[in-house]
C-alpha cells in the first residue's frame, strides 16, 4: 500500500468536502427553527410570526405568485371570497424593504383589516435525484389579529453571533454548527475526526512494523521502509489537524453564520401615526382609519 499516495488522496478528498461545506449557501435560522422562538421574543400579543411557503419548477411563476400564500391565508382565516380581499401597500422602509400591508374586505357592512409586515424572505433553488427541480420561497411575516393595531416591535436582519460559537468550538465543527453552518460544521467535525484516526492508526502501525523489525531482522528493512512510510503519513495528518483545528476556532471567531431575525422590543407608540379619513363605499359610510408605521 502506497500509504504517501493514500494521504494525498484523502487530504485532497477532505478540502473538496470543506470547500463545498464552505460555499454552500445558508438557510435562514427561521426557515429550519419555525418561528416558535420568534413568537416568545415578541413584546405584545398584537401580532405574530406566519411563514408562508411557495414553490414551482418556474421560478417566475414564483414571483408572480408571491403574495398568494398571504393573500390564502386572509381568506381561509376569515372566511373571505378572494375577489372581496383588497390589499394596500401602507409603508415601506427608506430601502424599499420590509413593507407593511393593510388586507381589507367587507363584512357585515364593516371594514374588517389585517395588517402584515414582510420581515424576511428566501429563495431557494433545488433539484432533485429524478432530475425534477423547484424554486422554494420563503416569506416571514409579522401579522396583526383581525381589527386589531399592531405594536410591531423592531425587527432587524443579522449574521453576526456573540461568543458562544468560539467557546463551542473547542470541539471541531460546534460552534458553526451553532451558527446555524451545519454543513461546514460537520464537515469540520468529520474531516478531523478521520485526520486524528490516521495519526492513531498511524502510530499502532509504526509500533507494529519496529516490533517486527526486531523480531525478524532479515526483513528488516522492509518493515522500516513500511513504519517510515507510515510515520510520513501520521505526521501530514498531524498537521493537517492542527491546521484544521486553526481555522476551526478562527471561523467560529470571525464568519458570519445563518441569518436570523432579532426582536427588539419597540415603544408601543414609536413609528405609528394615526390620522381619519372620510370614508365611502357603496354599503356604508364614515370615518376611515389610517396608519403609518
Amino acid at each position: 500500500m502506497d500509504i504517501k499516495k493514500t494521504g494525498t488522496i484523502v487530504l485532497a478528498l477532505l478540502c473538496l468536502l470543506v470547500s463545498y461545506a464552505v460555499s454552500a449557501e445558508p438557510t435562514p435560522r427561521w426557515v429550519t427553527k419555525g418561528v416558535d422562538e420568534l413568537n416568545e421574543a415578541r413584546s405584545n400579543d398584537t401580532y405574530q410570526f406566519r411563514i408562508f411557503h411557495s414553490y414551482d419548477p418556474d421560478e417566475k411563476v414564483v414571483e408572480l405568485n408571491r403574495y398568494k400564500p398571504l393573500l390564502d391565508y386572509v381568506c381561509s382565516s376569515y372566511g373571505v371570497p378572494r375577489q372581496d380581499l383588497n390589499m394596500e401597500v401602507l409603508q415601506t422602509d427608506e430601502d424599499g424593504q420590509s413593507p407593511v400591508y393593510v388586507l381589507s374586505f367587507m363584512k357585515n357592512g364593516k371594514t374588517s383589516e389585517v395588517y402584515a409586515k414582510l420581515v424576511d424572505d428566501f429563495l431557494k433553488f433545488d433539484d432533485y435525484a429524478d432530475g425534477s427541480f423547484e424554486h422554494n420561497l420563503y416569506q416571514l411575516y409579522a401579522i396583526s389579529e383581525l381589527n386589531v393595531i399592531p405594536r410591531f416591535d423592531e425587527f432587524k436582519l443579522s449574521e453576526k453571533y456573540n461568543g458562544i460559537p468560539v467557546a463551542l468550538s473547542v470541539v471541531p465543527g460546534l460552534g458553526q454548527i451553532y451558527k446555524g453552518r451545519k454543513a461546514k460544521g460537520y464537515a469540520i467535525m468529520g474531516s478531523e475526526a478521520l485526520l486524528v484516526t490516521g495519526v492513531v492508526v498511524s502510530a499502532f502501525s509504526i509500533n507494529k512494523y519496529e516490533r517486527l523489525a526486531g523480531e525478524h531482522p532479515e526483513f528488516a528493512p522492509s518493515y522500516d521502509s513500511k513504519a517510515q512510510s507510515f510515520r510520513n503519513f501520521g505526521t501530514i495528518c498531524a498537521i493537517s489537524g492542527v491546521g484544521l483545528y486553526v481555522y476551526n476556532l478562527l471561523d467560529a471567531t470571525f464568519s458570519k453564520g445563518v441569518r436570523y431575525v432579532k426582536v427588539k422590543p419597540g415603544s408601543a407608540s414609536s413609528g405609528v401615526e394615526l390620522s381619519f379619513e372620510p370614508m365611502l363605499s357603496y354599503e356604508a359610510a364614515g370615518l376611515g382609519v389610517k396608519l403609518k408605521f
